[in-house]
């Protein structure tokens, strides 16, 4: 009974030892989390007692966090930080918007029309105009020489009375070119013979060149009336600075002949003719700037949308890929064209006369 009773008393001694051990241990593993930690890119690896408070938890754990993304990108090589990504909104200032020119409420309608269609830009059609008749007498036969023989070089002003006329007619309209000379008194319209006869009219208009036909031709399907595309471009660029909205689209100036890049688009009011890819200020209509469409050679982007009939990709200007949703200015400025150069006579001449024309009338 003895030996007995002593090996219980051992193993109770032992069993109550390890008691005791154990709540050292808790104790000071229970010191050790509130011990502070020395600075280093290593997260602690101690288990937190649930004693501590949930402030301090949180905290601890965003610490931890934090030393642990720090820890993956100082790996990688790259120093990572905070900041505000919020988007700054830069609002429109209309203060600069409008036109750049020397021009006022006060100022003439020849000399807001010489803003854009210059004495350099008329002088430079009536060097090529003259150009070319010299061009055409030293290549044409004897016959065609005879009905030239009246003719004399052009001016800046005959040539500016001549765009005048030109665009007058669509004004007063007529069966045929010859009925605005006409003296009946039914049909007569004096201020057309006024501003210049009828034969001088017919042989400018015969004449009219705005290339040197010496030049030869690198491709450019424009190459005809290039001097005048790239200047007025120019002039409608800086002539006025738009306001804030701005819309894209596609205009097409009537013609009837025979071109290469002549389009057919069922929506538009003129069918058939040259497609112009414009840029106008909403506010104003006015136009900005425009592309003429000469056929696959155009600078295009494609636009991730296919043709509903032919299944081929439409493609425009990359300015249009970016659609704007208002497109009334164009329409405007359609509308406002189609009082100077559509559905006349001119409708039928070779097709530079015709963009020429068309180009000078958006000066209007």
């Amino acid at each position: 009974m003895s030996k007995k009773s002593l090996l219980e008393d051992s193993i109770l001694e032992i069993l109550t030892r390890s008691d005791s051990e154990d709540e050292e241990m808790n104790t000071d593993s229970d010191e050790d989390v509130f011990v502070s930690q020395p600075s280093t890119s290593e997260a602690p690896t101690k288990r937190r007692s649930p004693s501590i408070s949930s402030g301090s938890e949180d905290s601890s754990d965003e610490e931890m966090e934090v030393r642990a993304k720090r820890k993956k990108t100082s790996s990688s090589g790259m120093d990572w930080f905070s900041c505000d990504l919020t988007p700054k909104i830069h609002l429109f200032d209309t203060t600069s918007s409008g036109c750049k020119a020397d021009v006022s409420a006060i100022s003439s309608i020849s000399a807001i029309f010489k803003i854009f269609v210059s004495t350099e830009l008329v002088s430079l059609i009536s060097k090529e105009t003259n150009r070319f008749y010299q061009f055409t007498m030293d290549r044409s036969a004897e016959r065609i020489l005879t009905s030239l023989q009246a003719w004399k070089d052009t001016t800046n002003e005959e040539m500016y009375r001549f765009l005048a006329i030109t665009m007058l007619m669509p004004r007063t309209r007529k069966l045929a070119l010859h009925e605005y000379w006409s003296r009946d008194a039914l049909l007569k319209t004096p201020i057309f013979g006024e501003l210049m006869s009828r034969d001088r009219y017919l042989t400018i208009l015969r004449m009219l060149h705005f290339s040197d036909n010496n030049i030869p031709n690198s491709g450019d399907r424009l190459h005809k009336i290039r001097p005048v595309v790239d200047y007025l471009r120019a002039t409608f660029r800086n002539t006025l600075v738009p306001f804030q909205n701005l819309c894209i689209d596609e205009s097409l100036m009537l013609f009837k002949g025979r071109l290469f890049f002549k389009q057919y688009i069922p929506s538009k009011r003129n069918r058939f003719g040259v497609k112009i890819f414009v840029i106008c200020d909403c506010e104003t209509g006015y136009i900005l700037d425009f592309i003429v469409y000469t056929g696959s050679d155009t600078k295009l982007s494609d636009t991730g949308k296919k043709d509903r009939l032919t299944g081929e990709i439409i493609k425009k200007p990359t300015c249009v890929v970016d659609y704007n949703r208002a497109m009334g200015a164009v329409d405007k400025a359609d509308m406002m064209l189609t009082k100077l150069c559509d559905k006349t006579r001119l409708a039928l001449l070779a097709s530079h006369m015709r963009s020429s024309v068309w180009l000078i009338a958006t000066c209007v």
